[in-house]
């Protein structure tokens, strides 16, 4: 009895790799990395929230909120980090 091998209707189809200046990484509690993918820095500008229509990034968290910050790439390429008034504020490495 030979092994059939069926293949994929999209097998064509492969995600490339995004290529980004810096990319966006959730951690748990004890540091190490959280579940999912990284978020690809690509625009000058991100925001991120639970919103879709506020935020170009959502995240599904309850500490989150609707627009909670922005996240802007200078001409050097420098990232800085906004608070957009969110309760519980934003946090960079626990800090």
């Amino acid at each position: 009895m030979a092994s059939e091998t069926k293949s994929s209707p999209l097998s064509w189809l492969r995600v490339r790799p995004v290529i980004a200046p810096a990319y966006l990484s959730r951690v748990t509690l004890d540091g190490q990395a959280a579940p999912g993918a990284p978020i690809a820095l690509t625009a000058r500008e991100a925001t991120f929230g639970t919103d879709p229509v506020q935020a170009t990034n959502v995240l599904d968290d309850p500490s989150v909120a609707p627009l909670h910050c922005r996240l802007r790439q200078d001409d050097r390429g420098n990232f800085t980090i906004y608070d957009q008034g969110s309760v519980s504020g934003t946090w960079v490495n626990f800090e």
